[in-house]
């Protein structure tokens, strides 16, 4: 009988948690000495660790995006499924927010939530285009056929009639319904409606009218230039919420023009909170996320290099909204809630 000596069982998360964590706090520790070293020291350092020029990019990206979390708190996931969230923070920004509140994070939950954030975009169809391309980068207008002979006959007679080519007809046609569409023309049916109105209207050298008896009559109206109106802040914050929730909407099938458009509104919502009173900046971004986690989340994914220091400064503006305003805790994750319930208690001590 052969004698069998007992293997050690190693439990496998053991190595793997000792090098997440490094990584992490090694990231912590670059991104800190980025901030805190000037440019030049900051290049010596990186060339120190035998790095070219940005190659530690990934490093800083890794800090950045899990700054909510500790490395303890990661200590379960692959090195390589970290850096793939952090590399695609804005793609999977709601999978980055549903980390927080798992509890026990783990590889085999963040798969999953992954699994579920890749599905299949929906192929939209393609819009009917009139335009044609030119072999020297111009374009053309082509109109498909239109299988309408009442419109072919008129058509025909005016080019006979006034020796105008279709293409100028249709062009002045079309000017014509633009003007009715926005308000220069207006449309009146029978003679007596067309008296009404101008008993009713005081005529100017800005207004021309015909009368052809009880037949349909189109009025030429001169509207005055709108004065530009200034918006209120209400206006505005109003507005910057409906486009990000348009964002929040559609978050899983954004195409590169719309995640460019994201991060221009994205900058839009910092600058326009940047420019409100100290003490009005967080109310300001909780109005236009509508106390949202996933809208803020949005915001926060989308930060660019410009407004890092807003970022780093926002569990301040929520513990000093909170003093006032301690509902506002309830509706924002619970890492950035901590961080500011940290600066609360120093305040209020």
């Amino acid at each position: 009988m052969l004698a069998t000596t007992p293997i050690a069982i190693v439990s496998p998360t053991t190595p793997l948690s000792n090098a997440t964590q490094e990584i992490l706090e090694f990231a912590i520790e670059l991104n800190y000495q980025k901030q805190r070293l000037s440019k030049k020291e900051y290049k010596q350092l990186i060339q120190k660790y035998g790095w070219s020029s940005n190659e530690e990019n990934k490093y800083i990206r890794l800090s950045t995006v899990f700054c909510f979390f500790s490395s303890s708190d990661l200590a379960a996931i692959e090195p390589d499924t970290l850096f793939v969230l952090a590399k695609n923070h804005k793609k999977y920004a709601p999978v980055i927010e549903q980390m927080q509140d798992l509890g026990t994070i783990t590889q085999e939950k963040v798969k999953a939530l992954m699994k579920e954030q890749r599905k299949p975009r929906i192929k939209m169809e393609e819009k009917p285009t009139i335009w044609r391309s030119l072999p020297n980068g111009g374009r053309y207008v082509q109109i498909p056929p239109i299988h309408d002979e009442d419109t072919g006959v008129i058509l025909q007679e005016m080019m006979e009639q006034e020796g105008f080519t279709a293409q100028k007809i249709v062009t002045e046609s079309l000017c014509l319904r633009q003007a009715l569409k926005v308000g220069r023309l207006a449309w009146i049916s029978g003679s007596e409606e067309l008296e009404a109105l101008v008993e009713e209207t005081p005529v100017n050298n800005n207004e021309q009218s015909v009368s052809t008896g009880n037949v349909d009559i189109i009025t030429l109206i001169e509207q005055p230039k709108n004065e530009c109106k200034s918006l209120t802040v209400e206006d505005v914050i109003s507005s910057l919420s409906n486009k990000l929730f348009c964002v929040v909407e559609s978050i899983t099938y954004l195409t590169r023009k719309q995640v460019k458009e994201a991060e221009q509104l994205v900058r839009d919502i910092v600058n326009f909170c940047n420019n409100q009173p100290a003490n009005c900046q967080w109310l300001t971004l909780a109005s236009i996320t509508r106390r949202n986690g996933m809208a803020l989340t949005i915001v926060i994914g989308y930060l660019g290099k410009e407004h890092r220091d807003w970022f780093f400064h926002l569990p301040q503006l929520l513990a000093d909204a909170a003093i006032r305003h301690p509902e506002e805790l309830l509706w924002v994750n619970q890492v950035l809630r901590s961080q500011a319930e940290s600066l609360l208690t120093v305040l209020l001590n």
